[in-house]
């Protein structure tokens, strides 16, 4: 009987080292996913960033864009008038 009762201890005792090693890892395991979770927050707010400045600059871009068209527009406009006063003069 006590030989059955010591072989229960060993493997309660071995289990129970099964289980400390298997908290350990998952402790591991879920610290390492924090920081590929704070990893990646980072590289994501970093490319909204990016992304948010590259938008600004392109409207920016835009509106000198539509500022020159309006302006060569204007120039053009200017020259077809004046061309139909030199004809209408002429």
């Amino acid at each position: 009987m006590r030989s059955v009762l010591d072989g229960r201890r060993g493997e309660l005792a071995e289990m129970e080292q099964r289980l400390a090693r298997i908290e350990e890892e998952a402790a591991k395991a879920d610290a390492e996913h924090s920081r590929w979770t704070e990893a990646t927050a980072k590289q994501r707010a970093e490319g909204n960033a990016k992304i948010d400045e590259l938008q600004e600059r392109l409207r920016v871009f835009d509106e000198k864009v539509a500022d020159r068209q309006r302006e060569h527009d204007a120039i053009l406009q200017s020259m077809e008038a004046l061309g139909q006063r030199l004809r209408g003069a002429g």
